[in-house]
C-alpha cells in the first residue's frame, strides 16, 4: 500500500528487518526506530518518493539503512548505524535519493554505493567511527550541495588531520593541499569528492596571528588598525599563502 504514515514507532526483530518498505511509495516515516540483530534496521526496496525523517536504522550484524532499487526518496536527520557492517548501503537502481543531516557510524564502511545507483546526493551528514567513510562506485554521486555559490558538504571525524582549510570562516573547507575530501584521503575509496567538508581548520583572519598551518591559505577578512604589538603576522610553517583581499594593516611599529 501507499501513502502511509509511521510516526513515533519502533520495529524490532531478531530474524528480519526492523522496518521494511517494500514496493510501496509516498510513505512518511517520522521519529521512528528500526532495529535488527540479524538483518537491516530500515529497508527501502523497490519503493519511491518516501520521506524518512529523524528516524534510526540500526543493526548488530547487517546494514543500518539499506536502499535497494528505490528512487527519489528523502532521508533527513536521524541515524544509520551498524556494529559490524555498512551503516548506509545503496544498491541496484537506488537513484535520485537525497540523504542529509544524518549521523552515520559503524566500525566498517559508513556509506557504500555500488556502480548502478545514480544521482544520489549527500550533504550535512556526520560520519563517525568508520574504517572507511565512503566507498563509492558511481561517478554521478555528489557529496555536497551548493548554497549561494558555496559548496556545503559533510562532516568527517578526521577532518582536522588533513590539509583542508576554511579560508573564509563560513564553516566549509575550500582550500588546502588535501582539498577536496576524496580518495586522496585514506578513508575514502572510489570516485566522487566533497567540495565543502564541514568544520575544517579555519584560516580566515580578523586580527594579527601566528600562521602555523603548513600549506594553508590565510585570508584577512577585515582591516586591522591600531596594532602595536610588533610583527602582525608571524609565519612559522612552509608554503603558506597570506591573502589580504585588499584589506590594510595599520599600527605603530615597535
Amino acid at each position: 500500500s501507499n501513502y502511509n504514515q509511521i510516526i513515533n514507532s519502533t520495529g524490532t526483530s531478531t530474524s528480519n528487518n526492523g522496518i521494511s518498505i517494500v514496493t510501496s511509495s509516498n510513505n512518511n516515516i517520522t521519529d521512528s526506530t528500526g532495529t535488527s540483530t540479524s538483518s537491516t534496521g530500515i529497508l527501502l526496496s523497490s519503493s519511491s518518493n518516501n520521506q524518512i525523517i529523524n528516524s534510526t536504522g540500526t543493526s548488530t550484524s547487517s546494514y543500518g539503512v539499506y536502499i535497494y532499487n528505490s528512487s527519489s526518496n528523502n532521508l533527513t536527520g536521524g541515524l544509520a548505524n551498524s556494529q559490524t557492517n555498512y551503516a548506509l548501503y545503496l544498491n541496484e537502481n537506488a537513484s535520485n535519493n537525497i540523504i542529509r543531516n544524518m549521523t552515520i557510524n559503524t566500525s566498517a564502511t559508513c556509506i557504500l554505493i555500488d556502480n548502478l545507483p545514480e544521482n544520489n546526493t549527500f550533504f550535512y551528514n556526520s560520519l563517525y567511527n568508520c574504517s572507511t567513510y565512503v566507498n563509492n562506485a558511481n561517478l554521478s554521486t555528489t557529496f555536497n550541495t551548493t548554497v549561494g555559490g558555496v559548496a556545503q558538504g559533510n562532516y568527517y571525524e578526521d577532518i582536522l588531520t588533513h590539509a583542508i582549510y576554511d579560508s573564509n570562516g563560513d564553516g566549509y573547507g575550500n582550500s588546502g593541499a588535501d582539498y577536496p575530501y576524496n580518495s586522496d584521503q585514506a578513508k575514502w575509496t572510489g570516485s566522487g569528492a566533497d567540495y565543502g567538508p564541514m568544520s575544517a581548520s579555519i584560516t580566515a583572519l580578523t586580527a594579527c596571528a601566528n600562521l602555523s598551518l603548513q600549506g594553508a591559505e590565510y585570508t584577512l577578512t577585515t582591516n586591522i588598525t591600531g596594532w602595536s604589538g610588533g610583527t602582525c603576522f608571524n609565519i612559522t610553517a612552509q608554503n603558506i599563502t597570506l591573502n589580504l583581499q585588499g584589506h590594510t594593516v595599520n599600527g605603530t611599529n615597535q
